[in-house]
């Protein structure tokens, strides 16, 4: 197709939290790629969930027209019949009217899935609109266990949520339960900038992941004591003084005075007996009263007087009362976290927790943030409490360096909390018990909403409208889930794919995706040029099917509900134009500039010292100061300063030894994208991650499946070791359902302990008081092997013995070799394309020598008594006698016999192909490069598969044309199977129609022909020259890269230790050359070090935005990666093994 009809449209992704700016590329209404747009503020990197836009955008999973039930709930099958849009939404809408008729708004519940994490942030503000308009309080949101606790919790100190951390300027980064490289790539490419110029990493948590692996500090918490580790950090510098004593006088109510029996703060009235004034009182360091105005912010005396630890008694009207300062209060409950208690609470090393302290001492300017490491567990609130008040002591607040407001474009806000009717909000799920919490904004919890649907406590809600929650999945309590979604009278769900909560709904309405309608930005949070920027992202392609917008699904339904007044009668562009009002844009602007359009704004330091109308604007908190003390939470009878206990060893602790956490996968966006093949690539299966001693001790290994037991549930997972994990900790892995077709992967049902729902785990039964959250992140777990799981499990662990027992050549210098397993009279199957480890001692090496071989023959074979492999002889090169040839190859050829004693390993490997298949499946071999596709072939005629194959199979000449026979008599029997042979140098016997099909080289035509447009899923191994080149015939044709597989073997990282150099290393481009060693780091890290600009982002290996061709020589990562490309490195984790030469 001409290269003319490709445009590329700038953009942004919307994914995630990171809102990466992009560049997509269309040919004739097709997404083709998305790549970085690096003149966005956002666009220097873009992770291969953002790559990976044409995948999910022409995935067949998509939903493409309404679809209504026709069995009942109970009934896997919902018996899906097509409607149209006209019909579905006149239904709902008079039902929804219906049930508000009848029962009252409340009875409605919806559910909205993340705009952190999902395209839902396109359109949430009118989603939300809608819903507050409509009139209910229960939203499903899912913020107790996501933003609430950074996002709103933090107002109990400083009246606003966390601030943006002002990278650029700080001395350190506190990294809480945050991994920026997974959740928020324009983040970590700003702190590696930080970090190169000389800022300290501190990374609190319990996995060495992203910035954990190379921080300065890292501090490997258990998971759920955070706070304390909060507390003994504001310990140590309240000891030694070591806070910023002027803030904390000026602008915190830490010198307010607290009575000590009541525990309410000392007011005016009480003192001087004059009522209505509402000042607070302090004292200075005469032990004279000096009043405080909440009105005014001000102190009527000089602050730097104030008494910040101090007790005493003040003469009131009622008598003398003993009182003590907020900051005394705060000191109390730190003190008894000291450091000795906390290393034993934490599982940190005192040393560790000591030297963290003292970078944070000595950094004038520390950047903090914390996201979900933090809200997940049982006492979030207080937690995020604990580490706000830490951060208070260092007074960073809206200041250069710590964290900052930036300004941003005035606009008309679309959805505020005042939208509710009046009394709506105290009918919210869970509001008289936690009034403070998410209720109080009309955000519930999954287990309130099932408590009310199957109960009726403290009313029946009766409907649910998801717009694409999966809740069934990505929260606790799954059996519940399953019963209510069961037993509602009314479920509308809304999303891209059938999701396992769909499944249960009356209407089935899909959405589009973000590639295929417009969106409005304001701002990209970042920095202060990046909230300049407003932005409309276009619609690159139209809508597939019938799908709609979320936007144009609430605009319509509101409209028809009799709410079109605030929904400008359905006109988007309308509503659009007002929301854009107040900053001087139009729409017809922003479309006219898809690049966005920036006006300048300044950012203005310490804003909360700014003069105001009624003084000075201090902050948005009951007192106007940052709070040290809270009497918000005291007067709901909550504690006013954090306070922590010990853990106790209950029962539980014996039956259940482990702490069970989790993380966001970097591959995946939440219960997402298992279905997208070059993410699924990258993590194939749901892991576990334990440390070695844990798994052995219960005789697991790495590889193995184990079943994860909690008192609510069971999961099944792959153990992987991870030896920098405390032995008390496992990690799981989370939203696992979906089947990947193309890679034949199949799915795991969420409902069943037989599958890996890690929420089958989690219950809410027991959550933070104030907040709701459930313990995610710290719930306890056993780990066990599982009972009869051959099928799964690896046979044997490391090296066994084994007899050969069978040689035989098979073509000219090809030798096919057969071996029992000693010990072993029927041996377990594989998946067709795995692999043996093979370990040999050969004559004249001084160590075994251990190399990986495809395994041929059927995959299944339930008599199977030896496994074989084919092997050819890789001789030394014609014209270079001084190299020698392949060692255990050619001793394979030559010198191996029956009855020699080897090792093998037990099958693994990645590269498997489907046993089912929807799309035509092509193999193209290279040589011995055939042995997968031998497998899969015998595979296929053992299990009768029908669907279309084609093997082509590429030889020097008929000498070297390994299974000839084999594969003619395997086409007889797979009469979907074609054969196609190519000679690169045939012999003068070879004829085409004979011997072969073809001479020359395999193309991409050969590749695609007749498939009646329907894209191939193609697998190649072979010599990776042949490999590279089909693989650049294929880019050029047009084949999407992720329907393309190939064969790699890559060493073990725990088999190679990382070297000591030093090696030269060549940066061909920029005609550098440098020398590296050990202590220079990755290759990003020397690059960067000599002011080398090289493309990167995440720092951990998982965006592969830093991906380089290496010209020359060897590499290896530092890190397991799921990165297969022998001809590329990444340069964040490559280091090299010789003398290297790099395309950069």
């Amino acid at each position: 197709m001409p290269a003319s009809t490709t445009r590329e449209i700038d953009g942004f992704c919307c994914l995630c939290r990171s809102r990466c700016g992009a560049r997509f590329e269309v040919r004739e209404d097709q997404l083709i790629a998305a790549k970085p747009a690096p003149d966005h503020p956002t666009g220097k990197a873009l992770c291969l969930k953002g790559k990976a836009a044409p995948e999910i955008w022409g995935n067949p999973d998509r939903l493409l027209y309404p679809q209504r039930r026709t069995t009942p709930k109970s009934d896997p099958n919902p018996g899906w019949e097509r409607v149209t849009w006209e019909q579905a939404l006149q239904d709902i809408a008079q039902r929804l009217e219906a049930i508000k008729t009848r029962d009252g708004a409340e009875a409605v519940g919806f559910g909205v899935t993340t705009p952190s994490g999902t395209p839902m942030s396109d359109s949430i503000e009118w989603v939300e609109r809608f819903i507050r308009l409509f009139g209910s309080p229960n939203t499903v949101y899912a913020t107790e266990i996501c933003n609430w606790h950074k996002d709103h919790a933090h107002k109990f100190t400083y009246g606003s949520g966390i601030l943006y951390p002002d990278y650029e300027n700080a001395d350190a980064i506190l990294l809480w339960g945050f991994n920026p490289s997974a959740v928020w790539l324009d983040q970590a490419t700003q702190i590696a900038a930080a970090r190169a110029r000389g800022a300290k990493i501190l990374s609190v948590d319990p996995r060495r992941a992203g910035y954990a692996q190379g921080a300065d500090h890292w501090l490997r918490v258990l998971p759920g004591r955070d706070g304390p580790l909060a507390m003994c950090l504001a310990q140590i510098l309240i000891s030694r003084q070591a806070y910023d004593a002027d803030f904390l006088r000026r602008w915190s109510n830490a010198s307010l005075l607290v009575k000590d029996e009541t525990g309410a703060f000392l007011r005016e009235e009480e003192v001087t007996g004059v009522v209505g004034g509402g000042r607070y009182v302090a004292a200075d360091a005469a032990g004279g009263l000096v009043f405080y105005d909440p009105k005014s912010r001000s102190f009527d005396a000089d602050h730097q007087g104030l008494q910040l630890r101090t007790k005493m008694e003040v003469e009131t009207v009622f008598g003398p009362v003993a009182c003590r300062t907020a900051f005394v209060r705060y000191e109390e409950a730190c003190a008894p976290w000291t450091v000795a208690r906390t290393a034993a609470e934490t599982g940190i090393a005192a040393e560790d927790i000591l030297r963290a302290a003292e970078t944070l001492i000595a950094a004038k300017r520390v950047a903090y943030y914390c996201w979900s490491g933090v809200g997940q567990h049982r006492e979030a609130t207080q937690t995020d409490r604990a580490i706000a008040l830490l951060m208070a002591l260092k007074g960073g607040y809206d200041r250069r360096g710590g964290n900052v407001a930036y300004e941003k474009h005035p606009m008309h806000a679309v959805t505020d909390f005042n939208q509710f009717p009046e009394g709506q909000i105290e009918k919210a799920l869970g509001y008289p018990a936690r009034p403070l919490g998410p209720p109080s904004q009309g955000w519930v919890t999954a287990r309130d909403l099932y408590v009310a649907i199957l109960e009726g406590e403290p009313y029946r809600v009766r409907a649910l409208v998801g717009f694409g929650a999966n809740m069934s999945v990505s929260q606790g309590d799954t059996d519940m889930a399953v019963a209510a979604l069961q037993a509602l009278e009314f479920h509308v769900q809304i999303d891209s794919v059938e999701t396992p909560t769909a499944r249960f709904a009356d209407y089935l309405l899909p959405a589009n995706t973000p590639w295929e309608r417009e969106a409005l930005r304001n701002g990209f949070d970042v920095s202060q040029s990046a909230e300049s920027l407003v932005q409309l992202r276009p619609a690159v392609v139209p809508s597939a099917g019938e799908s709609r917008s979320d936007t144009e699904i609430v605009f319509d339904l509101a409209c028809r509900l009799g709410l079109g007044d605030a929904f400008f009668d359905g006109d988007i562009d309308a509503a659009r134009d007002w929301q854009l009002q107040p900053s001087g844009l139009r729409l017809a602007d922003l479309r006219a500039n898809p690049k966005g359009i920036s006006r300048p704004l300044t950012y203005r330091e310490a804003k909360f010292a700014e003069q105001v109308d009624t003084g000075l604007r201090g902050f948005q908190t009951p007192t106007g100061l940052v709070e040290i003390y809270s009497e918000r939470l005291l007067n709901h009878w909550y504690e006013p300063v954090p306070r922590f206990q010990s853990e106790v060893q209950g029962e539980d602790h014996h039956a259940y030894p482990l702490r069970l956490t989790t993380a966001k996968n970097g591959y995946f966006c939440h219960s997402q994208h298992r279905n997208v093949v070059s993410l699924r690539k990258r993590m194939r299966q749901p892991q576990v991650w334990v440390h070695p001693d844990t798994a052995q001790a219960q005789g697991l290994e790495d590889g193995d499946w184990a079943e994860l037991v909690s008192p609510h549930g069971t999961a099944r997972m792959q153990v992987i070791f991870d030896t920098d994990l405390h032995p008390d900790v496992a990690v799981g892995s989370y939203g696992w359902w979906q089947a990947n077709a193309p890679l034949g992967l199949g799915g795991y049902d969420p409902f069943s302990g037989k599958g890996a729902n890690y929420n089958r785990l989690i219950s809410a039964a027991q959550c933070d008081p104030i907040s709701g959250s459930a313990p995610h992140r710290s719930t306890r777990c056993a780990l066990r092997p599982l009972a009869g799981s051959g099928s799964v499990k690896p046979a044997w662990q490391g090296f066994r013995e084994a007899v050969v027992t069978e040689v035989e050549e098979v073509a000219r210098g090809c030798t096919r070799v057969g071996f029992a397993i000693v010990g072993m009279a029927r041996l377990p199957d594989f998946l067709p394309g795995q692999h043996i480890t093979l370990r040999a001692q050969i004559a004249g090496q001084d160590a075994p020598v251990v190399r990986c071989y495809s395994l041929v023959g059927a995959a299944v074979d339930p008599e199977r008594e030896r496994y074989q492999i084919t092997v050819r002889h890789v001789p030394a090169p014609a014209d270079r006698a001084d190299l020698p040839g392949g060692v255990m190859s050619g001793f394979i050829n030559t010198a191996l016999t029956r009855g020699t004693r080897v090792a093998l390993k037990a099958p693994s490997g990645r590269f498997t192909l489907p046993i089912a298949m929807e799309r035509p499946l092509v193999m193209v071999a290279g040589g011995i490069g055939i042995t997968p596709f031998l497998s899969y072939l015998e595979t296929a005629a053992a299990l009768g598969l029908s669907h279309p194959l084609r093997l082509i199979y590429a030889n020097r000449n008929s000498a070297g044309h390994a299974y000839r026979h084999r594969l003619e008599h395997l086409q007889k029997q797979l009469p979907n199977l074609q054969l196609v042979d190519i000679y690169s140098e045939p012999l003068p016997v070879d004829r085409i129609g004979a011997t072969h099909d073809k001479g020359g080289f395999v193309t991409a035509g050969d590749i695609l022909r007749d498939w009646a447009g329907q894209v191939p899923e193609v697998y190649q191994c072979g010599p990776p020259a042949m490999m590279a080149a089909v693989e650049r015939a294929l880019a050029q044709a047009g084949h999407p890269k992720e329907h393309l597989h190939k064969e790699a073997f890559v060493s073990p990282v725990a088999d190679r230790p990382l070297p000591e150099g030093p090696f030269e290393v060549q940066f061909a481009k920029s005609g550098k050359t440098l020398r590296w060693t050990r202590a220079a780091g990755s290759l990003l890290d020397l690059a960067e070090r000599e002011g080398l600009a090289l493309a990167s982002g995440c720092r951990a290996g998982q965006c592969e935005s830093c991906r380089l061709r290496v010209i020359d020589g060897r590499t290896m990562h530092r890190t397991e990666l799921a990165f297969e490309e022998a001809e590329h490195c990444l340069a964040c984790q490559a280091v090299p093994l010789s003398d290297v030469v790099i395309d950069a």
